[in-house]
């Protein structure tokens, strides 16, 4: 482990995660700077009560310069912080240790590491398999899901740690690792940040780097970007809806696990939460739970009551027959697709926000399903124009999501489903992800009251 003690130690970025690797660093003893490209954060930044008199230990700095990186040993990067700044580049150019949150929390944890990674289902599965553990072992959910590791190591919380890692946070590890860990689904996402979908797939696909033979890999059969590893230091499960496999998977509507026998776990239509994307979720979250020896039982308990997470394919409500799900959580096309995928009524689909430099072409795999597309925001035209070229009429751009949605409620009949699923981040229009859904849930509401 790298002593911090007396360090120079710079955290860039002062969100959620960077306050608390704050607290840690000073906790061990590093001389601790902080900087935001955003001057009112750090000229405003607060500590939790129990940590406010710590503050004073901060060092705060308003201009970074290439010659002050060099003053520092080491430089702890907030996710929000891309790798590719160029002080983070002139950094490591000069030698100095440039890690992230993740691996400065993994550095100073002797809990036992379970990592769930992908482009889609990653809440959701850290979540069921939290969920899971809880009712014979203790676990917690850190990590992307809102709670830092680093908090998690600052309040010596005791367990597993669920570990929910996103690709920002997978670009300045070293040594991080998992005793289990899991790659849910690749697809382009993030193109902005990472430039092409080769970085990005390489970037999910280290999380399993540095396992070792005592370590284990829980891979998705169904998905070609993550079956092809090609693993000599560590162990394999899978999981799967297409095939019978070592590990989880449905086969006419059943789930089951195999390892030394075969063991049906739950029908299919017991299971609370709906949805093809989500039995993936299921099959992976079973891996880890039957790993660690979770009796079965504990496991259907789970199933048969768990709900996911807000905006994640949930459905809002159905007035004069329409239904109307809101899946604004769904910000990649994979993820749209497979939201369309598990709708069985005619949809009408809302889409678009901000540009994350994607390929939109696959919107329009299951256009046979699709009563409307209704396209708005930032993406509006382009994904219209891909449209067009397709010979696909059945799309309309809007200014807004309250256009789009009238015009839904305008044309839906009994039977259909108003869809939210926009493939697309949410920042043109709205804070994050969960606006717009509390928006759209909205407007849901208001079309009831009328009813």
């Amino acid at each position: 482990m790298i002593n911090f003690f007396v360090k120079n130690v710079l955290v860039y970025g002062m969100s959620e995660s960077g306050i608390w690797t704050s607290i840690l660093l000073i906790k061990k003893n590093a001389k601790c700077f902080v900087y935001d490209d955003n001057k009112k954060v750090v000229n405003n930044l607060k500590f939790p009560t129990k940590y406010t008199n710590l503050l004073k230990k901060i060092n705060k700095i308003e201009k970074l310069t290439n010659n002050l990186i060099l003053s520092f040993d080491a430089i702890v990067v907030s996710p929000g912080v891309s790798i590719d700044n160029k002080f983070l580049k002139y950094a490591k150019k000069n030698g100095k240790l440039v890690i992230s949150e993740l691996e400065f929390g993994f550095l100073n944890c002797r809990n036992k590491i379970l990592a769930i990674t992908g482009t889609n289902g990653k809440t959701t599965t850290t979540e069921l398999i939290t969920a899971m553990l809880n009712i014979q072992i203790k676990a917690t959910a850190v990590g992307n899901i809102g709670y830092p590791l680093t908090r998690a190591i600052v309040e010596k919380i005791s367990g597993c740690f669920v570990v929910e890692v996103s690709s920002f946070m997978l670009e300045a590890i070293i040594s991080f690792k998992a005793d289990i860990a899991t790659i849910t689904n690749i697809a382009p996402d993030h193109l902005d940040r990472h430039k092409t979908f080769k970085n990005y797939k390489n970037l999910k696909l280290k999380i399993f780097d540095n396992l070792n033979k005592n370590d284990t890999a829980i891979v998705n059969l169904d998905d070609d970007y993550v079956n092809n590893i090609k693993p000599n230091k560590y162990k394999i499960i899978f999981f799967s809806q297409k095939y019978v496999c070592h590990g989880a998977y449905s086969l006419n509507n059943v789930v089951y696990y195999s390892a030394k026998k075969v063991e049906k776990i739950i029908d299919i239509e017991d299971i609370k939460i709906k949805g093809k994307h989500n039995i993936y979720n299921i099959l992976c979250a079973i891996c880890f739970a039957k790993k660690l020896n979770i009796k079965t039982n504990n496991v259907i308990k789970v199933l048969k009551t768990f709900e996911t997470a807000k905006y994640r394919y949930q459905l809002v409500g159905c007035y004069n027959g329409i239904s109307f799900v809101n899946d604004s959580k769904s910000t990649t096309v994979a993820s749209t697709n497979m939201a369309i995928e598990s709708t069985d009524q005619p949809i009408f689909l809302l889409l678009g926000g901000s540009d994350k430099n994607i390929n939109y072409e696959d919107l329009f795999i299951h256009q046979s399903k699709i009563k409307y597309y209704c396209v708005y925001g930032q993406t509006a035209q382009k994904i219209f124009d891909i449209a067009k070229e397709k010979n696909i009429s059945n799309i309309q751009v809007f200014q807004n999501l309250k256009d789009a949605f009238d015009f839904c409620i305008s044309n839906a009949i009994s039977n259909d489903c108003v869809l939210l699923s926009p493939a697309c981040a949410s920042f043109d229009q709205f804070k994050n992800y969960e606006e717009r859904g509390e928006y759209f849930n909205k407007l849901v509401k208001d079309y009831g009251k009328k009813k």
